[in-house]
């Protein structure tokens, strides 16, 4: 009988399961401690290689804020300290890893994994693809936020209004 586990996955791939599946079984968390993700991903038993490449890519290679260290993968997001989630819309992500690897492709993993993918992406709807732009990412975010002040008016539109009867 074919183990299909047996079957060679990516070390990135191996993490983002390990991250998934962790996000699935604990819907109430927003973040996971290094050492849970690499012993989740270690658990599924995808990656055949040496456990210190699973410890490097959840600390370093999948991390999407931090500069490319041997991996520009954009899988994981540093919360804080020593804790990781998957990926968000609008999380910065560093120049070096915009174009990363976000998600696995289905085929390169197992069959019993490759739902994970399509559940990522639809709960976390495809992840962040931009640059941090700091403070401009917040006035892109809030476009349109005033047009329940302007009933639906452009803005120019609106502001002639306002100055209708002036001299």
């Amino acid at each position: 009988m074919l183990n299909l586990t047996a079957l060679p996955v990516k070390v990135a791939d191996a993490v983002f399961v390990g991250a998934a599946l962790l996000h699935m079984e604990n819907p109430e968390r927003q973040e996971f401690s290094l050492r849970e993700i690499e012993e989740r991903t270690l658990r599924e038993g995808l990656w055949h290689g040496k456990v210190g490449s699973i410890s490097a890519h959840v600390s370093r290679h999948c991390v999407a804020n931090s500069k490319p260290d041997g991996g520009a993968y954009a899988i994981l997001f540093e919360t804080r300290k020593s804790m990781r989630r998957l990926l968000v819309p609008g999380d910065p992500i560093d120049s070096g890893r915009v174009n990363g690897k976000k998600w696995p492709e289905k085929e390169a993993l197992p069959p019993p994994y490759r739902h994970l993918v399509d559940w990522a992406k639809s709960r976390f709807d495809g992840a962040a693809t931009g640059i941090d732009v700091g403070w401009l990412g917040s006035l892109v975010a809030a476009r349109g936020l005033g047009l329940a002040f302007s009933g639906g008016a452009s803005p120019d539109d609106h502001v002639r209004t306002l100055r209708e009867g002036w001299e």
